[in-house]
């Protein structure tokens, strides 16, 4: 197998278009190899290539076309005049119209913990006053990380500087380790099942969410933990770390759990989503009362499949985190918990059921925005739910979006999934890692930063925004990577939609700050929303005499057009 055939084979979702790219991910990947056995596994190599514009190429395959002329003209005075112009255009274009800051680069960063080696590099080419215009990135089955950058800005001499340049800044400052170290173990993916009721990048919708993760007990601190909506070009797989989850229990912690739903009690009906480690389903769950009066309740059933390989290990470990915390929420907008079957390798997780959906779903289905009332009832349940986990529970969900809101029959909002949710570190230094959905992480999240409640109150904010939006993905012009890079580095935040309500749009804006403490907590929040709704009814009376006049003159209008 040739060389390039191999790299493509090894890392099939990167756009290895042509040999310029092979060659440079074939250099960054050898001196990743180098550095890792000299300074450890954690370090990045780079590799930089100066890009041609449409211009150059066309100048070139002119110059070259010419040529072939010159060399079979009798005289050849006609085709030396045009050699001449095209060489002179050439270097015109080259010193005159574009400044060193113009030329684009393409970086490839490798290396062997594919941990944070996104951020980082980044992070690094941000150090070096450029600008990122592309980011992709890709995992093989070893853990080997490709980063490919398409950036702007350089205002050295060329690519042997620019190399050097980055080099420096990802050794010297190892970005964003500059908190301490942490220890890193690259380990296989995992996935598990999740509804993703969103699009997810330009691949295509995404039915079921994919997150992969792997916990090892040995270190204490964090993982990185990433949907499939975040996917380096539509891959289902994602980087982890082994150290061990804040407040997550290990599966041998889980053996004390026992059912406490009895399986023949269950009915099940039809199927709402499956996934490759269980599926859910719509049922209902018999009892008897005292008197002998049989009740049945409808309820969502989530089956876990049993592997005997152990493949779902991180699935089953997930079945138990949710199911150890949802048996301590009892709050209206939180999904109510109803019981467990623990079989041998059989779970299931019964909840109640929530007749309209995900909002996500709702939204799309409904084909418009919510009114303005709507909103700020379903937006105070949420921040009411919230509110509860956190101050409650103690506990971060670390996932907060439209997807994981469901809404019963009345559109009470329920906040759901929590398979990323942890008990809020005693020490925030251990809450550092790279854990959510791209779109709806918080900067300093991103950033792999000290972080705390208030990340959930970002990831709020850009959740407020999809309600106010009908359900629009954040960032739709850009794939997950890109838009991490663009909160980060620009400052982004999402389009504020037309004809909203200023006051729900400066709650909106206070959520989204960059500096965590400047944004609001949802005791805050709650406040915020019943204020809203308590003077709503004014505001609305205000509005209708406002248009009063309006509506009479169109009604005049209208009479008038039809006497004549």
């Amino acid at each position: 197998m040739r060389h390039d055939e191999e790299l493509r084979a090894r890392f099939p979702d990167a756009a290895l278009d042509d040999s310029t790219m092979v060659d440079d991910a074939s250099i960054a990947l050898v001196r990743a190899e180098i550095k890792a056995t000299t300074s450890g596994r954690g370090t990045i190599a780079c590799a930089a290539r100066r890009l041609e514009t449409d211009a150059e190429r066309a100048l070139a395959a002119a110059d070259e076309k010419d040529s072939a002329r010159s060399s079979i003209s009798v005289d050849g005075s006609v085709s030396r005049e045009a050699h001449e112009l095209a060489m002179l255009t050439a270097a015109i274009a080259r010193s005159g119209i574009r400044t060193k800051g113009d030329v684009s680069y393409r970086i490839v960063c490798a290396s062997a913990d594919s941990r944070g080696t996104l951020a980082q590099s980044s992070t690094a080419i941000e150090q070096c006053s450029m600008t990122v215009r592309d980011a992709n990135c890709c995992v093989d089955v070893a853990g080997w990380t490709l980063c490919f950058f398409t950036a702007t800005g350089w205002e050295g001499e060329g690519e042997n500087d620019l190399e050097a340049a980055l080099q420096d800044a990802l050794d010297a400052d190892k970005v964003f380790n500059q908190l301490g170290k942490r220890t890193r173990t690259v380990v296989h993916r995992r996935s598990r099942l999740r509804h993703e009721g969103s699009p997810t990048t330009s691949n295509g919708d995404g039915a079921s969410r994919v997150a992969l993760r792997r916990m090892n007990s040995a270190e204490a601190g964090e993982s990185s933990e990433l949907s499939e909506d975040d996917s380096f070009n539509g891959s289902r797989e994602r980087e982890t770390s082994s150290v061990e989850r804040v407040g997550s229990p290990s599966l041998d912690d889980c053996t004390n759990i026992v059912s406490d739903i009895n399986g023949r009690e269950l009915n099940i009906g039809e199927k709402v989503s499956s996934g490759s480690f269980g599926a859910l389903y719509r049922g209902t769950y018999s009892t008897r009362s005292d008197d002998g009066t049989l009740n049945r309740r409808v309820v969502a059933l989530k089956y876990l499949k049993s592997v005997d390989n152990g493949g779902n290990f991180d699935a089953r470990r997930d079945f138990f985190q949710e199911v150890r915390i949802l048996r301590k929420i009892n709050h209206e907008n939180v999904i109510g918990y109803v019981g467990s079957v623990i079989e041998g390798q059989d779970l299931c997780l019964i909840t109640e059921f929530a007749g309209n959906g995900n909002l996500i779903d709702y939204m799309a289905a409904k084909n418009r925005p919510f009114g303005t009332r709507e909103v700020a009832r379903i937006t105070l349940g949420i921040a009411r739910g919230m509110n509860f986990i956190h101050e409650g529970l103690k506990m971060m969900h670390r996932d907060l979006k439209a997807s994981n809101v469901l809404l019963d029959d009345s559109l009470t909002p329920k906040i759901c999934d929590f398979g990323l949710a942890r008990v809020m570190a005693k020490n925030p230094g251990q809450m550092t890692a790279e854990t959510g959905t791209y779109r709806w992480m918080a900067p300093e999240v991103i950033g792999h930063m000290q972080y705390d409640y208030s990340a959930d109150v970002y990831s709020f904010a850009i959740l407020f925004w999809e309600i106010l939006t009908g359900g629009q993905v954040p960032f739709a012009e850009l794939n997950p990577l890109q838009a991490a890079v663009a909160v980060v580095q620009r400052g982004m935040r999402p389009e504020i939609p037309r004809n909203c309500d200023p006051y729900l749009v400066e709650i909106m804006r206070k959520c989204w700050k960059t500096a965590p403490s400047a944004r609001p907590t949802f005791r805050v929040l709650v406040a915020m929303f019943e204020a809203y709704l308590d003077v709503l009814p004014e505001r609305e009376q205000a509005e209708e005499k406002k248009q009063r006049p309006f509506s009479k003159f169109f009604r005049w209008k209208q009479k008038k057009k039809s006497c004549n």
